[in-house]
């Protein structure tokens, strides 16, 4: 199973700071972690639920579970600790990555770019998660980016494609509207 590179995992890093500057991402991370421990707090079921998961399979960011991983599937995949780890630090980016990017205006973002370079940061994301699980990367198989904070592409339609080419975008979406405006333009000088 071909894991990804450190180094590969450390450019995702270093891609993160060159869109949002040095963020603090220790303020970031309480935050995360408050939000979801509110979360916790107020879903019984939700805690009943995270207590039947082993604690190795947990993401947590500051001592708080925000997400845990399949643990069937990484048996099945025959995962090693080190791929867990791996894919808990992708699980931890692609958390403050959604989180920077709620916390952003879309009306007033802070570069033009902004967003359509976060949807290209998780793109990059996704496919490394694919390869630490052992998947074939493949984007049709990816569901974070239309589940992204002021992401207005249709979520239905696109879960109901999962595994199909092809994906269906909102001119007027935030993060991808610049992707259907390239592509439309490329169709026209074609």
């Amino acid at each position: 199973m071909k894991k990804p590179e450190k180094k590969e995992t450390e450019k995702t890093m270093n891609s993160m700071n060159s869109i949002f500057g040095k963020y603090d991402r220790k303020k970031l991370r309480k935050r995360i972690a408050r939000r979801q421990k509110k979360a916790l707090d107020e879903s019984i079921e939700l805690r009943n639920f995270m207590k039947m998961i082993p604690e190795k399979y947990h993401v947590k960011i500051n001592g708080v579970t925000t997400s845990y991983m399949n643990p069937s599937l990484a048996l099945q995949q025959k995962l090693s600790d080190e791929n867990l780890e791996e894919l808990k630090d992708l699980h931890v980016s692609k958390t403050e990555l959604f989180e920077m990017m709620d916390l952003a205006d879309p009306e007033n973002p802070p570069s033009d770019d902004f967003f359509p370079k976060c949807a290209e940061l998780l793109q990059e994301i996704e496919f490394l998660m694919q390869r630490a699980w052992g998947f074939t990367e493949d984007a049709a198989y990816h569901t974070w980016w239309y589940q992204a904070p002021h992401c207005t592409c249709p979520t239905l339609d696109n879960a109901e494609r999962f595994g199909v080419e092809g994906k269906i975008i909102r001119h007027d979406c935030p993060l991808h509207g610049k992707i259907y405006e390239e592509a439309e333009a490329t169709a026209e000088t074609a």
